[in-house]
């Protein structure tokens, strides 16, 4: 699964709990059988430069290739 937020993820993690990664990973995900669920997040998406951004789309179409 791979997620985006404006925020910082360890914030996220940390203070938060991570309540939309728990109720995806277990309420669909785990409802539908699919297992294992591996969770990939983008954060502070609005502050990356393009350059960043380029090399999350690039992690994130290498992270696809191994699915297929």
């Amino acid at each position: 699964m791979i997620t985006t937020m404006d925020g910082p993820s360890w914030y996220f993690k940390w203070f938060q709990g991570e309540p939309a990664h728990k109720m995806m990973k277990i309420s669909t995900f785990g409802l539908t059988g699919i297992k294992p669920v591996r969770i990939t997040t983008v954060d502070q998406v609005g502050k990356k430069s393009d350059e960043q951004r380029k090399n999350w789309l690039d992690k994130i179409e290498q992270l696809g290739r191994k699915m297929g």
